[in-house]
Formats: structure tokens, C-alpha cells, sequence
């Protein structure tokens, strides 16, 4: 699956040819928070720290007075919202060039605002053969598509090198792969991946800021190593997501971050594994129903370095490990509706719950097992989240054993506890399949 030296060659040759620029390289009180940050005396009413809690500006370390805007902004950037932005900007730009590029492969036209420069076919292996696209950007610069035809297998391989090409008035460099199919992991790999841009995109992250002159937008610029996997679903409802040995930075906007991640690993379920945790139950009327253990929960860790506006540029080391687990009995409809399948939910039936082996339930065995009801608001339960700064001071948060909606928020290793709402802007996100959680 290599393209031969002489083919390179020769695509070297055509590149310069078509004038392509072909890439060569493969004191706290202890009450709740109000909505401004502040935190309440339960028994004075009074506020015990002021507004400047969320608008400080940027200063160094953690104190009384930044806590909240620190611990809020950095927590978006826990979320990775502008990197998972970037990341699916990226991609969505990769596989619009490789579908267009299989259409040039045929015949067809390459996508708008590029111009097909040469094309060279590599060697075939396993049944795979190798194409080598080089294109000039029409906006400037060039880019060069490499892709694998898998005949025997439904995976999608795309690997795009863009030197200074630019498209929609978005300027790209460096390399970004893709790797896709049926039954086997999403991967996204970023290397030297670079996008500026001095238009403001509604894509975009944030608009862009402007210099002190108020002449020149001042060019929004991302930067990107790192690599993505999305594990595949064998079952459904159930999400894997991670980035590791990643650097992302972005810069030129209002919400300037630069982010350092060695591991960071989100999973959540909730669907019906096999398992020995099945069987049948009576119902009050006589008839018989069949239930089964869903499980449900989710698992987030996070070993990383954040730096942003709120930390005036300076790095804030992240440990972050939360996790919940709710998992219960629902009735199953099994392939030819045979059982009953109740309105209410299994819970209601009680705890301990009886679940016999077979519907025989004269000779059937039987085990009494914990039915606990569905979380309505399902929310992180345990684990922490704990921001240090490098000059020793730090944020720790940990959900509220007794309040769901709740954390407990600790200042600089002080032992007390302040209350605040996950919703006040501290969401850790939850995954995608969780129903009624935060949500990316």
C-alpha cells in the first residue's frame, strides 16, 4: 500500500509542473453561591465575597475574589468545546476534499475552489491501490490528497497535506488523517495542522478580536498535534470518546486557550448488555413480564494543562476523575412481544425484586436482586475536579453527596466547603448518550 520512489518522483515532477506546493512529508463562607459567584451566609443572607468573584480580570493564581470566573472558564476548556469545534471543522473539510477527490478518481469535477494539478495511481496491495491527488487551492497555495481504494472492505482512509492553501478565506497547513469504516475505531490524527483566518466564520469558535488601531482584524490562528479515537458502539447507546498526547491552541479571539493534554477519556452507557442479570417476573395480574438490567452510567478523567485569558496565560495543571453509576431494571420487549411490557417502570414493583429463570416459575430458580428507579437528572456522584496553579494555589470540586444538582467547592486547601449548582457554569459535560445531562 506504498507509492514507489519512482512515483513519487514523478509526482514531485508534476507538482512543480502545475506550480502545486505538494507537501513532502507522509477566608470562605460556608453557604451556597449566588448566580454572580458570590457566596451566601446562610444565616445573614449577606454575601461574604463580592461580584469581582466572576469579573476580575485576568490575575495570577486562584483567590477569593477570581474563584468562580477561574473555575467556570476552565472548566469550558476541560469540555474542549473550541477543540472539538476544531476538530469537526477539520474533518468535515477532509472528507469533502476525499469525496470529491473519488469523484475526480472517476471522471467528476474536484471540489469547489480547488484545481486538480496531477493525479498518480500507486501500487496496488492488497487489493488496495494508493492515489495521490496534488491540487492548487484556488485562494492560494495547494494541498495533496492520498487515499486508499479498500475494494474488499468498507473503511475510509483519507490523508490530506495542505501547504498554505486556502479556502473560503481560511489559510491551512500540516497534515490531517482520517480513519473510518464499519466495526473498527474513528481516528482523527493532527500534525502541524495550522488554520488562519482573518474573516470571521459563523463556524468559528468566537469572532475575532480586533488590535488597538480598530484597522485590522487581528488573524485568528488555531494549532493542532494530537490524535482522536472514537471507539466503536458494538452496542448501541453507548459513546468512548479520547485525545491523547495532544497540544491544541487558539489565538486572535476572545477565548484565547492553549491546551497541553496527556490523557483525556470520556465514556458513558446506557443499553442492555448480555448478562446473567435477566429473567422473569409475576405481575400482580397473573401475566408475566420479562426484565432486564440496564446499565447506565459514565466515567470522565482528564490529565491535562490549561492555560487561557481567566489565567492570564499561565499553565493551570487539571486532575480530573468523575464518575456515577444508575443502573436499573426496565421491562424488555422481547423479539415476538410474548411478555408484558408494563407503562410503569420496573422500580415501582419495589426492592429487593424476585427474577426467575424461566417463565415456569414453579421449576425455575430464582435471585432476589437491588432494583434502584432510573436518575431523572442523571449527574456526576463522585470524584473531583482539581485545578493548581504553579504558584500553589488551587480550586478542588466534588459533586454534593446529598444534592445531586450540587457541588462543593474548595479554595486553596482551605477544609471549607462551598455550595454552588453544576449549572451555575461548572459543568463537567456528560456523554452524548446519557439522556437528560449536560450535553456538548
Amino acid at each position: 500500500m506504498r507509492v514507489t520512489s519512482s512515483q513519487k518522483s514523478a509526482a514531485a515532477a508534476l507538482c512543480l509542473m502545475s506550480i502545486v506546493g505538494c507537501s513532502s512529508s507522509d477566608d470562605n463562607g460556608d453557604g451556597p453561591l449566588t448566580d454572580t459567584g458570590a457566596v451566601v451566609d446562610t444565616a445573614t443572607n449577606d454575601d461574604t465575597l463580592d461580584d469581582d468573584s466572576l469579573d476580575s480580570g485576568p490575575v495570577e493564581g486562584i483567590s477569593s475574589t477570581n474563584f468562580a470566573a477561574f473555575g467556570m472558564r476552565t472548566i469550558d476548556s476541560i469540555n474542549l468545546t473550541q477543540l472539538t469545534a476544531e476538530r469537526l471543522r477539520a474533518e468535515d473539510l477532509v472528507n469533502e476534499i476525499f469525496s470529491a477527490g473519488l469523484s475526480v478518481l472517476n471522471g467528476g469535477e474536484p471540489m469547489s475552489g480547488l484545481t486538480l494539478g496531477a493525479q498518480i495511481g500507486g501500487e496496488v496491495d492488497n487489493s488496495s491501490p494508493e492515489t495521490l491527488q496534488a491540487f492548487i487551492c484556488d485562494e492560494g497555495g495547494s494541498l495533496q490528497l492520498t487515499f486508499f481504494l479498500f475494494t474488499d472492505a468498507p473503511l475510509n482512509a483519507p490523508t490530506v497535506n495542505f501547504s498554505n492553501c486556502t479556502v473560503d478565506g481560511q489559510t491551512y497547513n500540516g497534515t490531517v488523517e482520517l480513519f473510518s469504516g464499519r466495526r473498527v475505531n474513528t481516528l482523527a490524527t493532527f500534525k502541524s495542522y495550522i488554520r488562519t483566518s482573518v474573516i470571521a466564520s459563523e463556524e468559528g469558535p468566537e469572532e475575532l478580536a480586533v488590535d488597538a488601531t480598530d484597522a485590522m482584524p487581528t488573524p485568528q490562528k488555531v494549532e493542532l498535534d494530537g490524535e482522536f479515537s472514537s471507539a466503536f458502539r458494538f452496542f448501541p447507546d453507548t459513546e468512548n470518546e479520547s485525545w491523547t498526547n495532544t497540544t491544541f491552541s487558539i489565538s486572535g479571539t476572545d477565548n484565547d486557550e492553549t491546551l497541553t493534554i496527556t490523557d483525556w477519556q470520556r465514556s458513558g452507557t446506557n443499553t442492555h448488555f448480555p448478562t446473567d442479570n435477566s429473567g422473569f417476573i409475576q405481575l400482580l395480574d397473573g401475566s408475566t413480564a420479562l426484565v432486564q438490567l440496564r446499565q447506565h452510567g459514565a466515567n470522565f478523567t482528564a490529565d491535562m494543562q490549561v492555560s487561557n485569558t481567566e489565567s492570564n496565560f499561565e499553565p493551570v495543571s487539571v486532575a480530573l476523575n468523575l464518575s456515577f453509576t444508575n443502573n436499573y431494571y426496565d421491562f424488555f420487549d422481547d423479539a415476538f412481544s410474548v411478555f408484558s411490557v408494563p407503562s410503569f417502570p420496573v422500580s415501582d414493583l419495589g426492592t429487593p425484586l424476585e427474577i426467575f429463570s424461566t417463565p415456569d416459575f414453579a421449576s425455575a430458580s430464582v435471585q432476589s436482586v437491588d432494583s434502584q428507579p432510573i436518575a431523572e437528572a442523571p449527574q456526576w456522584r463522585s470524584g473531583e475536579i482539581f485545578l493548581a496553579t504553579q504558584d500553589t494555589s488551587s480550586l478542588r470540586i466534588q459533586p454534593d453527596p446529598e444534592l445531586s444538582d450540587s457541588i462543593l467547592i474548595e479554595l486553596n486547601g482551605s477544609g471549607e466547603q462551598m455550595s454552588a449548582l453544576w449549572a451555575d457554569g461548572y459543568q463537567a459535560f456528560c456523554p452524548s448518550v446519557i439522556d437528560n445531562c449536560s450535553q456538548p
